[in-house]
């Protein structure tokens, strides 16, 4: 005879499907444990960053178009750069900055303007009608006449990606007048993605789009893994740890590509490759902005280091930007093409003005920054259209 088990003991599982519902119940447990742990770890995380590493907050604006980056369409959208600004972004079904469509051609009446370039050009940190796009728009309207200014700044790209901007899709909006507004960095951008090649004679010409959606997808496949996730957006609108860990990838990208290309060029690569990308896309922008029948502008907007009076010897960026305006300066005197570099007089400006620059958490212009920028950019607009309008020579923008 077996003994019965005491009242109250426990005997085990009587059969397979106990045991199953056993480890079942077990697997459940655990995992709850682990996404328990795991979302605690988010929050602490989240937190710590909110109060020792303050980070913006903001969905992705880019997306990529033939190997070409350009604005998302039909954002509405704030970013937020905590201890600096809270501002709205719009963007429209055309890819431009703005809550209004263009259509293809202007009003005859209507001069169309078309800026190119980054964030400078976009407007970061600032308002939608706070750009310096939408304030020069005002400044032609009030002392010219009739004027649209398309804004086709994009956040993170170089003078490279601007001119292809241009060729693929600006130009089919038709405008009299383009500026192309270079700053600082953007010949770092262009070694760090390198959409045009110097050929053997010298000639600096585009990649083909076979070739730089290659290179793109070799630099975006783990990125837009992570943005096509379920609420990415609402979790990059609301989490300052997703975009500091977002930033801090697109960083080391970058830096990776800089940091190869300068490699391979040698210590020199700045004068020997950067300089010379930047005066063969100039060049070879001119080219298509001519054929379209439009003319080219030029401005050289500088960083707060040069405003603020930092030596050259001593800041790179300093040293760098008068290199950069030598080879503006040069490239469009033999090339006809009105130039401007913005240094000297932004730098009056500051001195006697709130400032120019955000100092704490981020380095662009502040809305006041952008009135000095249009108010430079549309004197040299207003030069453009007098003197169009006063040579015989010279085909009229209307």
């Amino acid at each position: 005879m077996h003994a019965s088990a005491p009242e109250g003991d426990s005997v085990g599982p009587s059969g397979p499907g106990e045991r199953l519902r056993t480890r079942l119940a077990r697997a459940l447990l655990s995992a709850s444990v682990v996404m328990i742990a795991s979302v605690l770890t988010l929050l602490f995380g989240e937190i710590f960053v909110r109060v020792f590493v303050p980070t913006q907050r903001l969905v992705p604006l880019n997306e990529v178009i033939l190997g070409v980056p350009a604005l998302r369409p039909d954002i509405r959208e704030v970013h937020v750069v905590p201890h600096a600004f809270s501002v709205s972004y719009t963007t429209n079904a055309q890819r431009f900055r703005s809550a209004k469509l263009f259509a293809p051609f202007p009003d005859s009446r209507t001069i169309r303007v078309a800026v190119l370039g980054d964030s400078f050009t976009f407007g970061w940190g600032a308002n939608d009608d706070q750009t310096y796009p939408s304030q020069l728009e005002r400044l032609l309207n009030s002392k010219y006449g009739p004027a649209e200014v398309l804004n086709a700044g994009i956040p993170g790209i170089g003078t490279g990606d601007e001119a292809l901007w241009y060729d693929l899709w600006v130009r089919r909006f038709h405008p009299n007048l383009v500026i192309l507004t270079v700053v600082p960095n953007d010949t770092d951008d262009d070694l760090a993605r390198p959409l045009f090649t110097i050929d053997a004679s010298g000639g600096v010409n585009p990649k083909s789009a076979v070739q730089r959606e290659r290179f793109q997808s070799r630099t975006l496949t783990a990125r837009q893994f992570i943005t096509e996730l379920p609420g990415y957006d609402w979790l990059a609108k609301h989490s300052e740890l997703l975009n500091l860990f977002r930033g801090t990838m697109s960083g080391l990208i970058r830096r990776r590509h800089l940091r190869d290309t300068r490699a391979s060029a040698g210590p020199a690569a700045f004068e020997t490759v950067g300089l010379r990308l930047l005066g063969g896309e100039v060049r070879w922008l001119d080219q298509q902005v001519r054929s379209s029948g439009a003319q080219l502008l030029v401005v050289f907007v500088p960083f707060r280091e040069s405003v603020y009076g930092q030596a050259s010897k001593t800041n790179s960026v300093v040293g760098e930007s008068l290199a950069m305006v030598d080879t503006l300066s040069r490239v469009c005197a033999q090339s006809n093409i009105p130039f401007r570099d913005l240094t000297s007089e932004m730098r009056s400006a500051g001195a006697g003005q709130p400032a120019l620059f955000y100092t704490k958490y981020d380095m662009h212009p502040t809305p006041v920054g952008y009135q000095v920028i249009a108010d430079l950019v549309s004197s040299l607009v207003l030069d453009e259209l007098h003197s169009r309008a006063q040579s015989p020579g010279l085909a009229k923008v209307r």
